[in-house]
């Protein structure tokens, strides 16, 4: 990340994300869902009410691949 927040280690905060978040879509401007050809809007930016989810990339967190996978979880 490049914004003051990525840069000091709060990406959770990262400007680019919170720029779209309130208005359901993803960084880009875009939803990756839909149904019936409609777009459906993510909650949170990661759609977290949903069967399935999608994140922006500077959402990612490396996974410890010794990591008992039933206890991680996003």
């Amino acid at each position: 990340g490049e914004c003051d927040f990525c840069q000091s280690g709060k990406t959770n905060l990262c400007v680019s994300v919170r720029e779209t978040q309130g208005e359901g879509l993803m960084p880009d401007g875009t939803t990756r869902f839909s149904y019936n050809g409609q777009p459906l809007y993510h909650y949170m930016g990661c759609s977290t009410f949903s069967e399935y989810t999608v994140v922006a990339e500077v959402s990612l967190a490396k996974i410890n691949p010794e990591a008992n996978h039933e206890h991680v979880c996003l």
